[in-house]
């Protein structure tokens, strides 16, 4: 695979990463931390690096159970597969194992680094590693068999961010945070990234997107919101999340999340058809369950078991039991997990 062919950037190749003239930092951990680990990935390997500096995020790393929805997609050999904020590489890993060619593209060298060296240790010489912001990468057209879009669209308004941290300064109206260069929306940031990764995509080529559905259940009584830490900020019309946003952080609410409608609806003017939804319980992170419409009769109340309070459990489990169990309703499963096909 000619990665120069596919990723129209200017590239240069530095230690097994091909950087771009853009970058930037996202990640669940401090970046003052994370570069701590650098240090002990010549002398340690990846898992026993990750115990050593960050143990709480193992299981993010190297869970199989990552994998759960992705496995729907029927990889091949031959496919040219991008996973597009492929961070630690908890796809792009598992996938590259089952032969592909495979690119990963995230804005954090730290995580790709990480990355690298899981498939140096695996032995997997077919994946290529890119540095670039995902809102500044170019790519020629119809050169992908499928592209991975995992917990990424919601966040490519926003700029650097260091997740933690973020989610509290969102709390603050003394934020700090940054938001990306762009006097865009959301809405239209997001449109314009799927229709380059739409012009990328061969004929009969995929896309895979997962994503949090903006009226999950647990929304509508008072979960936090796990992009900013507030509360039933995702259910309100668009003006009133920005009222909200900026009364109570003083910045822009910018992590736009969707409804069923509202997604297949965005996924259609960026050029994609023969779009397909499944629900993924209880979240596409980590999936115990990825279920059809029809198959939402083998939905089984899950998230009640995360909660400590007698009191959540039972509400949680009612509310399951009640919306998706018996009534079915598709339309509050927690999140989204989409296959579509270009026009």
């Amino acid at each position: 695979m000619d990665i120069q062919k596919i990723v129209k950037n200017s590239l240069k190749l530095q230690d097994g990463i091909w950087q771009s003239d853009s970058g930037g930092y996202w990640s669940n951990i401090e970046q003052e931390q994370m570069t701590k680990f650098l240090e002990d990935l010549d002398s340690m390997d990846s898992l026993a690096v990750v115990r050593k500096h960050f143990p709480q995020h193992e299981e993010v790393i190297f869970s199989p159970q990552r994998v759960g929805g992705v496995g729907i997609l029927d990889f091949q050999p031959s496919d040219v597969v991008l996973d597009a904020g492929c961070m630690w590489g908890a796809l792009a890993v598992p996938i590259a194992h089952m032969g592909c060619q495979v690119i990963g593209v995230d804005q954090t060298r730290e995580s790709m680094q990480l990355m690298k060296s899981r498939l140096d240790e695996a032995g997997l010489d077919q994946a290529q590693l890119v540095q670039c912001n995902l809102n500044k990468l170019q790519l020629a057209d119809e050169s992908i068999d499928k592209v991975i879009v995992n917990g990424v669209l919601e966040w490519l308004a926003e700029g650097n961010v260091e997740l933690d941290s973020f989610q509290k300064d969102k709390l603050s109206k003394n934020s700090q945070t940054k938001k990306a260069d762009t006097d865009q929306n959301p809405y239209d940031i997001q449109l314009s990234f799927l229709k380059k990764i739409n012009r990328s995509i061969k004929k009969d080529g995929l896309l895979y997107l997962a994503i949090e559905n903006r009226f999950d259940i647990i929304n509508f009584i008072g979960a936090k919101d796990p992009h900013t830490g507030q509360r039933f900020i995702t259910i309100w019309p668009r003006f009133i999340q920005e009222f909200m946003a900026k009364k109570f952080t003083g910045r822009s609410y910018l992590t736009w999340t969707y409804s069923k409608a509202e997604l297949k609806d965005m996924l259609i003017e960026a050029g994609f058809n023969n779009i397909e939804f499944r629900y993924a319980f209880s979240n596409y992170r980590q999936p115990e369950l990825v279920l059809t419409d029809n198959g939402m009769k083998q939905c089984i109340p899950l998230r009640h078991r995360t909660f400590n309070s007698i009191i959540k459990k039972v509400l949680l489990y009612s509310l399951e039991t009640v919306f998706y169990s018996w009534l079915r309703l598709s339309s509050l499963a927690p999140a989204f997990i989409v296959i579509a096909k270009k026009q």
